[in-house]
């Protein structure tokens, strides 16, 4: 798994210092048609800290980037969606489902409205099954899981979840290996960044919390009990792709641990819950891409914020460089590195938080 360091200034012969804090490269000759030179910059490090003012934008910003990554290797790459393939996804759940009285049962065709299939299946005990854009599959005991899981204001799980490291007689390595396999039987394979939590059903039963949507406790809702037999592993997984995560914009915010694409829980009792959705495929192309300098970037932020008639501030506190995933159509995508900036607004009555996303190629913004 990747793990997000600060990259300092480097210097050694053959690296240009681009000036202030905006990373440091090479410059690169081209030959041009005509028998000419010209230069170009190759980005191949970043800040740490990028720290400035221009008028109402403070930058006092972290820059992440992924230890591995190798700026000066970046191509260009096609992308596409990963779709289930429905028979071989039905029949990995076959066994799990075999013998359970149907509840409900759909099986609608792609229309103009939903360019995707869509099969659901949902037994009388509970149990559920569906296949169209992605999978999803959750036993009884799965609805009382999402009940428990209490998300921090970013979407991330807070630092109580992962507190504890092992679960006796369910080792990490055990379960995670049954979860590639199970993965792997529907086509998708576990070849990202993959997080993993010991949630032991101790910790289950304390966070459990239903509530109605007037804000008042379900108390008729809770487990009736929480035994060993519920100890779980969750494991959630992000893609990466030339060494960055992959970040899809439409689906806001998909950095979070909330809605990480690919999400698997297990209990002693085996597979509880598995679900899929905006998985994608890679195709390397030959041409090279080239980083800008992340002062650039700032100049981008910086120009959008000032030209806003308002009184506010805004500080942009952290910038991390992601593979982003945009939608071009209903059924089309493209891939560009790109600059997820956190940025907060503060005005005299509060405080808002929000995030920017810049094509780290171009310096535009990209909106969907």
């Amino acid at each position: 798994m990747n793990k997000f360091v600060n990259l300092g200034m480097i210097s050694f012969a053959g690296i240009l210092i681009l000036g202030g804090l905006s990373g440091c490269g090479m410059v690169e000759r081209i030959v041009n048609h005509n028998d000419t030179f010209s230069e170009r910059e190759v980005v191949t490090a970043f800040p740490s800290y990028h720290k400035n003012t221009v008028e109402n934008v403070t930058f006092k910003t972290e820059v992440k980037i992924p230890s591995d990554f190798k700026p000066e290797e970046l191509v260009n790459a096609t992308v596409k969606m990963k779709l289930p393939d429905m028979e071989t996804v039905k029949k990995q759940f076959e066994e799990k489902l075999a013998g359970k009285k149907i509840k409900e049962e759909f099986n609608d065709p792609p229309t103009h409205e939903s360019p995707f299939p869509y099969y659901s299946v949902l037994t009388e005990d509970i149990y559920s099954f569906s296949i169209s854009r992605g999978v999803a599959y959750r036993t009884p005991l799965a609805s009382y899981l999402y009940n428990t899981l209490v998300y921090d204001e970013q979407g991330n799980l807070p630092e109580e979840y992962r507190r504890v490291e092992e679960i006796e007689g369910m080792p990490k390595e055990t379960v995670l290996l049954e979860a590639e396999e199970d993965m792997k039987g529907i086509g998708y394979p576990m070849d990202g960044e993959i997080s993993c939590f010991a949630l032991p059903h101790t910790l289950l039963e304390e966070k459990e919390s239903w509530l109605s949507r007037d804000g008042s406790d379900e108390s008729g809702s809770y487990k009736e009990s929480w035994t060993k037999d519920d100890d779980m592993w969750y494991f959630l997984m992000r893609q990466t792709h030339q060494g960055l995560p992959v970040y899809h914009q439409y689906v806001y915010p998909d950095c979070n641990d909330q809605n990480a694409p690919i999400r698997i829980a297990y209990s002693r009792r085996g597979l509880e819950s598995l679900e899929v959705d905006y998985y994608f495929e890679f195709e390397k192309q030959e041409e090279p891409l080239y980083l800008a300098v992340f002062d650039k970037i700032a100049e981008t932020a910086a120009g959008k914020y000032n030209d806003l008639l308002t009184d506010a501030e805004y500080i942009v506190t952290k910038a991390t460089l992601y593979q982003a995933v945009v939608q071009e159509n209903s059924k089309e995508y493209r891939v560009t590195p790109a600059w997820l900036l956190d940025i907060e607004e503060n005005t005299q009555e509060t405080s808002y938080y929000f995030t920017m996303l810049i094509d780290a190629v171009t310096g535009e913004e990209i909106i969907s």
